[in-house]
């Protein structure tokens, strides 16, 4: 089994480019492509097939090893999406491709790539949809994620729920607001004798996605395909000695912010 993994959202290079560096054959312009780089997975930008396949193509501004790609809150119903590389703006391909493995509602790679390049493209044509057409919340390509250096113990500890405002009036009526369903949370435990660079580790995640403030990416295992698109919950828990030689566990708690919401039109 792998360490734990993320992608902040600061690692994020795709939410930072400009409308003009993004394509995606033929976009929907109700629900722009541009739609793909905010934070609420509802916000999704739609395609239709022009007849060879929906395309996604970004231009990075310079030559960059994008090694983690990952597209958030799809309808792919089937088949694998390609990422290529071009040696110019989209004419001639470097011949080097990453596969991302189908997983419904979100998928990942994470792969080194040989040359770094510019132009990036996200070929969809050998995937079919659940719609007629095709929709993505979130893209988001990374130089890398990162890893835990050490793996966690007893294990990941999960939970599911729903979040439910219930106002109940003095004669007793009932009414309810359903804010948001299907929640899974995961809590990691690091225990026992866990040295101070897991500490270290940790921080450093919480100060670079600022606690809950924004999502991150979270990869329970590193070696498998399972993903998470979620929120910290603002705190790091841990035990040390008095001496504070040894901290004798630590544990981490996510909350999901969103997965397989739709925006309807």
């Amino acid at each position: 089994m792998g360490n734990l993994a993320y992608v902040a959202h600061d690692d994020d290079l795709v939410k930072d480019l400009a409308g003009s560096a993004i394509t995606i054959l033929t976009a929907d312009s109700d629900y722009p492509d541009t739609n793909f780089q905010t934070i609420p997975m509802g916000d999704v930008a739609r395609a239709t097939d022009p007849g060879a396949g929906v395309k996604i193509q970004l231009d990075m501004g310079s030559s960059k090893k994008v090694n983690f790609w990952s597209l958030l809150n799809h309808n792919i119903a089937s088949g694998n999406p390609v990422v290529k590389t071009y040696n110019d703006a989209f004419i001639t391909p470097s011949g080097e491709t990453k596969t991302i493995t189908y997983r419904a509602l979100d998928a990942y790679v994470s792969s080194t790539w040989t040359t770094a390049k510019r132009y990036y493209e996200i070929d969809l044509s050998a995937c079919t949809f659940d719609n007629t057409f095709f929709f993505v919340g979130r893209v988001i390509g990374a130089l890398t994620m990162t890893t835990f250096t050490a793996g966690f113990s007893p294990g990941v500890e999960r939970g599911y729920g729903h979040e439910n405002i219930i106002n109940v009036t003095s004669f007793g009526v009932a009414h309810v607001h359903i804010k948001q369903a299907k929640i899974n949370y995961l809590t990691v435990n690091w225990d026992p004798h866990v040295k101070a660079s897991v500490l270290t580790e940790l921080l450093a995640f919480l100060d670079k996605s600022y606690g809950g403030a924004y999502p991150s990416i979270i990869i329970p295992d590193s070696t498998a395909a399972e993903l998470y698109y979620m929120r910290c919950q603002d705190l790091v828990n841990w035990r040390e000695s008095d001496a504070r030689a040894i901290i004798s566990g630590c544990q981490l708690r996510f909350r999901q912010l969103s997965r397989g919401k739709v925006q309807e039109g």
